[in-house]
């Protein structure tokens, strides 16, 4: 990303978001991702989403959502990198499970 800063989410979360909204996600699961971000901040983060997603002929339902996996390569969220974290955390006990 060019001059965006976005604070690393928690893995657990960034999973749950990837996994459950595989296609395209928008405004509210940016929000959880992220935490209580601003209007302003939002809209710039997705637009460096929409001109990588245009660049590549990237297309979503929605024309206020952007595509899933796009999002995640343009804010280096690698979700390999995560699952290990998430793995690790849980291996170590530094994550709830629900069984």
């Amino acid at each position: 990303m060019k001059n965006v800063r976005i604070k690393i989410p928690d893995a657990e979360t960034a999973l749950k978001i990837y996994l459950s909204y595989p296609a395209e996600i928008g405004n509210a699961q940016i929000r959880e991702l992220f935490g209580n971000i601003s209007g302003s901040y939002l809209a710039k983060i997705k637009k460096e989403v929409k001109d990588k997603m245009l660049k590549d002929g990237t297309k979503v339902w929605d024309k206020h959502n952007i595509d899933t996996k796009t999002a995640y390569e343009v804010w280096n969220l690698d979700i390999d990198d995560l699952e290990r974290s998430y793995k690790q955390a849980r291996r170590l006990k530094l994550v709830l499970v629900q069984e």
